[in-house]
């Protein structure tokens, strides 16, 4: 690699941790401290775009962004507009290895957390009611500064997966058992602080998912994925699905609309609202106090509409293949609990608030295959008499 390769890719590097920058600041402005910063959008997507890579651009990413564009001029939204920003932060995102992207993450949502906790610490006690025939409660719930108690959740979610995934290929992954009970003692406290549903349900997603695997591997040293892979495989699906049926009979379950804070009950009103026209080219709808949408699954499918979902749901399919190959099955379950968030939360198509990022870039990068960085499961690190040992059998 000459010079001037050096420097380019250099300087896409720090375009990258520019662009990841931008938009942790836009969404400390916009959202927490309501300052929106009109400049902050164009640098944004100028990062985004200094970073780009376009020998990797491929024609349904080409296909996807010309149709976006299209449908954006047709019917301009912000949720489209999102749409758009996460396709150009996913091919921005191949600038760097996995390693130096979670090193950015965890390292600004590090810091911006440590500034926040030491200006508001615990932050405004918000009370939360929720009356119905079945439940009739007020929780207390704090907010760490971020304005509302889901947003400083979903900021310490990326936080815990930024870390866990970077030990795993660190060469302290020996201790990533011990860390991350660590991480989910420290989860738990952020629950009891912020009472985040949806942040415990991807804890205990994630939880369930490590330890069965986990559990597995001890019981069987050569164990391979088995029947589960087809669940991984299709749990987007399985998942937009649920959604559906929830939202289109929400009447039918009313603890389970209750449990998921009437969210089943906005879905069905935001359905009925649609047209053939928005099923194909995405909705217009602009989110209001009474009426919610808090699911990414509705979001992807009605922000980008169909054509865009179903590039979700490739993408998805092509990186599970592949992460299965490499039986990543610390991947798999960080992946599970982000799509268990998303559920009953707007966090994957929330790209502003960066720890959501690492999903689309995992998605991203192993779509063109298994990342080298975290090998295989089965794989340990080499240790100075192991190499002494491969050496000495080679002469």
């Amino acid at each position: 690699m000459n010079s001037n390769t050096q420097s380019y890719e250099s300087f896409r590097r720090i375009c990258v941790l520019l662009l990841l920058l931008a938009l942790n600041i836009g969404f400390l402005t916009s959202f927490v401290f309501r300052v929106p910063l009109i400049v902050l959008g164009p640098a944004t997507v100028l990062f985004a775009l200094l970073a780009f890579n376009f020998k990797t651009i491929s024609k349904g990413y080409l296909f996807i962004m010309i149709f976006l564009c299209f449908i954006m001029v047709m019917s301009p939204h912000y949720y489209k507009r999102d749409v758009l920003l996460l396709m150009t932060i996913m091919q921005a995102s191949l600038a760097v290895d996995i390693k130096t992207y979670l090193k950015y993450i965890l390292v600004i949502l590090g810091v911006v957390s440590v500034i926040m906790f030491f200006l508001y610490g615990f932050g405004r006690l918000a009370m939360f009611e929720n009356n119905s025939d079945i439940e009739n409660l007020i929780r207390a719930r704090y907010d760490f500064g971020f304005r509302h108690p889901n947003a400083a959740s979903t900021n310490y979610y990326g936080l815990i997966i930024a870390s866990i995934l970077l030990l795993s290929i660190s060469k302290y992954r020996k201790m990533l058992p011990m860390f991350v009970v660590g991480a989910m003692l420290f989860a738990m406290f952020i629950y009891t602080m912020t009472m985040s549903r949806g942040f415990l349900i991807a804890i205990l997603a994630f939880v369930c998912t490590y330890g069965y695997y986990s559990l597995r591997k001890k019981i069987s040293e050569n164990y391979k994925l088995g029947v589960t892979k087809y669940i991984i495989l299709v749990l987007p699906l399985i998942l937009s699905a649920l959604t559906l049926f929830l939202g289109l009979n929400a009447e039918n379950f009313p603890l389970i609309d209750i449990i998921l804070s009437n969210r089943p009950s906005l879905y069905g009103d935001f359905l009925s609202t649609l047209t053939p026209e928005q099923l194909i080219f995405g909705t217009t709808f602009m989110p209001t106090e009474e009426l919610v949408i808090d699911s990414s699954y509705l979001t992807l499918m009605f922000a980008g509409g169909l054509v865009f979902f179903v590039y979700f749901i490739a993408l998805y399919f092509i990186a599970a293949k592949n992460i299965i190959k490499q039986q990543n099955t610390l991947v798999i379950a960080i992946l599970v609990g982000t799509m268990a968030y998303g559920f009953v939360e707007t966090t994957l198509l929330g790209i502003m608030n960066i720890g959501n990022t690492i999903f689309w870039a995992l998605l991203y990068k192993y779509r063109f295959g298994v990342i080298e960085e975290f090998g295989s499961s089965s794989e340990e690190e080499l240790t100075d008499e192991d190499v002494n040992e491969l050496v000495a059998e080679e002469a």
